[in-house]
């Protein structure tokens, strides 16, 4: 009977801790320096230093430092690679605009966002893009 109890504690001691790493994971915070204003998920965001932590499983929230600058985006949408890659932002540039397109938590797995109303009315005018990309640190 204690030997069993033992053991079954040992067991949940275990589970709990790899629930802790998974959502310590999952909450991990980067950092990214944007030289540029952009726009995502609809929200205009201003040039500077930002906070990318994966809140949920297709969500991000992008925070700047000085708090005047915060967005929650969402997509239904993940992509893979099977290259490795370093965690970064992807923005597609039309001129002087910027639209985030892509968020790479990992070195193989991202997020990828659809094109707003914005950049899509940019694009119907013949318009390609150019992808920048900034690292995460």
């Amino acid at each position: 009977m204690k030997k069993n109890t033992l053991t079954m504690l040992a067991l949940v001691s275990g589970i709990l801790m790899i629930a802790c790493a998974s959502v310590q994971a999952q909450s991990k915070t980067t950092r990214a320096n944007i030289s540029f204003d952009f726009a995502a998920a609809n929200n205009a965001m201003k040039a500077g230093e930002y906070m990318v932590q994966q809140v949920g499983p297709q969500t991000i929230l992008l925070k700047s430092f000085d708090r005047k600058s915060q967005a929650y985006v969402t997509t239904p949408q993940g992509v893979n690679s099977l290259n490795r890659r370093p965690q970064r932002l992807v923005f597609r540039r039309y001129g002087d605009s910027y639209f985030l397109g892509e968020i790479w938590t990992t070195e193989f797995r991202g997020l990828r966002f659809a094109a707003s109303k914005e950049e899509n009315a940019i694009a119907k005018s013949g318009e390609r893009p150019q992808t920048i990309e900034i690292a995460l640190r």
